[in-house]
């Protein structure tokens, strides 16, 4: 499985970023089974309401082609 892991001096230089533009954020995810995707569902429901709070939206979910 590969990830990115940022390190320390990545993740303390992040807030002087003067980007103000918009964040996007991709997942690509994998999931065991038909219980793993619905998990998924289930906390992607309730990180929804989270997400509008903070202004943040999901704008897409579904399978990768």
């Amino acid at each position: 499985m590969s990830s990115i892991v940022p390190n320390d001096e990545a993740l303390s230089v992040l807030p002087s970023n003067p980007d103000d533009g918009i964040i996007v954020m991709l997942n690509l995810l994998k999931f065991k089974g038909e219980e793993g995707a619905e998990a998924y569902d289930r906390y992607a429901t309730s990180i929804s309401t989270m997400l509008e709070a903070c202004g943040a939206r999901i704008v897409y979910a579904g399978k990768a082609v």
